[in-house]
């Protein structure tokens, strides 16, 4: 069990159990974080749907541009092959009737462009997607009953090139699949009750259709495990690069990212924000007297503690040592300032394995109009020290 966990630490570790494959990331995330790293063998799909739909919100904007005109170019093509309709049907009615069938798919392709554009929350949209997938097969298979002979090893040529098309599309693997099978059955069902075909040669082309499915099924799923193994990888290395690495608060550079958008915010009348700067007293006394190892544990306690007791929101930074701070997007000073009396309790109750109470010095700061993110940390930074030189909770 520790070699697992030490393996862990040291990189990711694949693990085939009970027809999953575990990915967890390494080191400074933490169980619970790692558990949404998980994905399901079966679908090739993150395990926690939040993290699927960012991952999938992330493929669907990234492939947007293309995407849409190339649906809009296939919608155009598909409509443009009335063209050849109108050379073999002999009765215009029938064409007609093929005019309308292939105007309306793509009018509803148009639509759907027009809707994906809208739409936010893009995991709705692959439902959407898989729609249109299902009655574009009906579309075609309306076209084809109004020929009179049509020829089954050609159409399964069709389809053959249809579910290719499918399994292109970004979707879901699993409704790419559910698509893809409703294409081949249903062609299939059609095939053998309106087709004038043979039995060898239905079965051959069954036997065809199935084995570029399953072929492609196989390759799109190994495509989006290996899609959600990098998402995975990347989320994790802008994880360590804002994180400190010992107590899994955020870094400086993060502070200045997050500063950076809360003073612009705040310039354009959006938003006020609050800093508060502590500092752990005496905390020289606990590494001294129990030990860097000790002392690193209370840290991470410290962290701990204060992560689970503020809004999603806030950033916790550790500036240094023993020094944080915390940013408070659209929180006054006097808000803040509750804030703070709220973490002095938190801490002072807390058990952090050592006999001393852990109790901190304050400065609290709020944003003001024309400040920077210098000139503000510099007036925090004093008020925090002129609190510790009075030994005593006391936010100024």
């Amino acid at each position: 069990m520790h070699e697992h966990a030490n393996i862990i630490n040291n990189g990711a570790l694949f693990v085939f159990r009970q027809f999953r494959i575990i990915l967890p990331i390494p080191g400074t995330l933490s169980r619970k974080e790692s558990e949404l790293c998980m994905l399901e063998y079966k679908w090739a799909e993150f395990k926690d749907p939040q993290l699927e739909e960012e991952y999938f919100n992330t493929e669907v904007k990234s492939a947007l541009s293309y995407f849409m005109a190339t649906v809009i170019a296939l919608g155009v093509l598909y409509f443009l092959f009335i063209i050849p309709d109108a050379y073999n049907l002999a009765d215009r009615r029938l064409v007609t009737y093929v005019f309308i069938n292939r105007a309306a798919f793509l009018l509803l392709i148009v639509a759907f462009c027009f809707f994906l554009q809208k739409v936010r929350r893009y995991k709705y949209a692959a439902y959407l997607i898989t729609i249109y997938m299902f009655l574009f097969v009906l579309s075609y298979l309306h076209i084809i009953s109004l020929y009179p002979e049509p020829n089954y090893l050609i159409k399964c040529f069709d389809i053959i090139v249809i579910t290719l098309g499918f399994f292109l599309v970004p979707n879901l693997w699993r409704l790419k699949v559910v698509a893809a099978l409703f294409l081949a059955v249903a062609f299939l069902v059609f095939a053998y009750y309106r087709m004038d075909v043979s039995g060898w040669a239905f079965a051959a082309g069954a036997v065809y259709i199935f084995i570029v499915m399953l072929m492609s099924a196989v390759w799109s799923y190994r495509v989006e495990y290996y899609r959600r193994r990098h998402f995975a990888d990347m989320r994790q290395l802008q994880h360590v690069v804002v994180t400190d690495s010992l107590t899994g608060a955020y870094n400086r550079g993060k502070f200045i990212t997050e500063m950076e958008k809360n003073l612009t915010a705040h310039k354009k009348g959006q938003v006020d924000f609050s800093l508060i700067l502590f500092d752990i007293d005496d905390f020289k006394a606990v590494n001294d007297r129990y030990g860097h190892l000790t002392g690193d544990k209370v840290l991470k306690e410290f962290v701990r503690v204060i992560k689970e007791n503020i809004r999603a929101t806030d950033v916790l930074v550790r500036w240094g040592g023993e020094e944080f701070v915390l940013l408070l997007p659209g929180t006054s000073n006097t808000q803040a300032v509750e804030v703070a009396k709220k973490i002095q309790i938190l801490i002072s109750k807390h058990d952090f394995g050592i006999p001393e109470t852990i109790t901190c010095s304050y400065g609290i700061v709020s944003a003001e109009e024309g400040t920077t993110t210098e000139a503000l940390f510099a007036k925090v930074d004093s008020m925090m020290y002129r609190a510790k030189k009075l030994k005593k909770f006391s936010p100024v």
